[in-house]
């Protein structure tokens, strides 16, 4: 008995090998495992470096605009310097924790700095359980202290953000505000220059 077999025109075996090739490049281009973590390089060349920041605009909810000349001490319509430069971090050497001052009291904050987008750092403040608050003031009233800063890039020398301290558990002497909540917010909006200038032409992360 004989078989029969249809002839395979050239059209169909020309289809087939082009759907087995597209199949073999899925393959082989596949996807990134599972839990794996992939960033793509920011687009402003951000250097390591010190930062003069000032503040903006401060919003207290502690003491009802009390803590205000702590942070805009020559008014609200004033922007100020901070008396110490702080050092700010390229994405490549993130995450990274360092020790960084706002002013007296609020000195020597140990911070973690991560990155939360192309052009966007944030600084996580460790607890302080102890922090003397104005002196001159409130006398030896102390609380707990921690906080974050949302930092935007503006350009390679230039960033903007918030810092959101909290303030909990104020405690001391007779001087201590009675108004003061158990728990509370001071927000500062303000910009960073850096301290050099400008970032050296062709400078790397």
């Amino acid at each position: 008995m004989l078989l029969y077999y249809p002839p395979i025109s050239t059209r169909s075996f020309g289809g087939a090998f082009i759907i087995i090739f597209v199949f073999f490049i899925q393959l082989s281009c596949g996807s990134e495992p599972e839990g794996s973590e992939h960033h793509e390089e920011p687009e402003i060349s951000f250097s390591s470096g010190d930062f003069l920041v000032s503040t903006l605009q401060v919003d207290d909810q502690c003491l009802d605009g009390g803590l205000n000349p702590l942070f805009m001490p020559r008014g609200d319509s004033e922007p100020w310097e901070w008396p110490h430069p702080v050092e700010l971090h390229s994405f490549s050497e993130l995450p990274v924790t360092y020790a960084i001052d706002l002013r007296d009291p609020f000195h020597e904050m140990t911070v973690t700095a991560t990155r939360i987008s192309d052009s966007e750092q944030q600084l996580v403040a460790e607890t302080n359980p102890s922090v003397q608050l104005d002196p001159e003031r409130f006398g030896e009233c102390v609380a707990e202290l921690d906080g974050f800063v949302d930092l935007a890039l503006i350009d390679a020398n230039n960033a903007e953000g918030l810092a959101s301290l909290t303030m909990r558990n104020p405690r001391g002497d007779e001087r201590c505000p009675a108004g003061m909540p158990e728990s509370c917010n001071v927000t500062l909006r303000f910009e960073a220059t850096r301290l050099d200038g400008n970032e050296q032409a062709g400078a790397s992360e």
